[in-house]
């Protein structure tokens, strides 16, 4: 893999090239690796509005035309690419797995799920007391298993839909609240079938940082931007 001085990276880098700088800084394989082995990880992107954060997790991802060709892509967001290469490693695994999938929204200091066909139920911080591999985790939200990289992506793209959005000066489509895509791995090494190992894979879209002199927004926007 083509390696650059991440401190080097030259001003003409528009928002265009952030999926290639992504793809050459952050790699999500390690990460998904983890993840497929019990351990809890994250993958986020943050930064001020309009900079690129939601192109760089989703990429094409809610262009169908594409779903064929979402990981190969240049376009390929870090989700397709996470996922796909997930699928591949529990594909070549000797281990039994099991994958499920949540998708929330945090707007305004308030949950909501994106994945429910009423997203007015209301959702929880909880943290586990028992030895289960939950560790911290939320209540009350869709956890729907998942067997390839198209169903993942059909959620994502149906949750997209919801996801609390506005245009200002710095983006026609702004995300307005952060977003968190957990992929829960759940495997069962052959030697043991008792031994169940659970890993997270959290990839998160934070709302942008945001100046209003810059953003020019108002009214809910304005208070959206002041909780964040």
């Amino acid at each position: 893999m083509e390696r650059i001085d991440s401190s080097i990276i030259p001003p003409s880098y528009i928002t265009n090239n952030l999926l290639r700088v992504a793809s050459l800084l952050a790699s999500p394989q390690p990460l998904v690796v983890d993840s497929t082995n019990g351990f809890h990880t994250t993958i986020f992107a943050y930064g001020c509005t309009g900079s690129g954060k939601t192109h760089t997790i989703m990429g094409d991802i809610d262009t169908p035309e594409n779903i064929d060709c979402l990981a190969d892509s240049p376009e390929s967001g870090i989700i397709p690419r996470a996922v796909d290469l997930l699928f591949k490693i529990l594909s070549e695994s000797s281990k039994t797995s099991m994958v499920f999938v949540t998708y929330v929204e945090l707007h305004n200091n308030t949950f909501y799920d994106l994945l429910a066909k009423d997203n007015s139920n209301k959702i929880d911080i909880r943290e586990s007391s028992a030895d289960d591999g939950k560790g911290v985790y939320l209540s009350g939200v869709e956890r729907k298993q998942v067997t390839s990289t198209d169903e993942v992506h059909n959620h994502v793209r149906e949750g997209n839909k919801i996801r609390a959005t506005a245009t200002t000066n710095l983006n026609q489509r702004s995300s307005r609240s952060h977003a968190l895509l957990t992929l829960e791995i759940e495997t069962i090494a052959p030697s043991s079938a008792t031994s169940v190992k659970m890993g997270k894979l959290n990839i998160v879209d934070l709302a942008g940082s945001e100046r209003v002199q810059l953003s020019g927004v108002v009214g809910d926007a304005l208070a959206e931007g002041e909780i964040r």
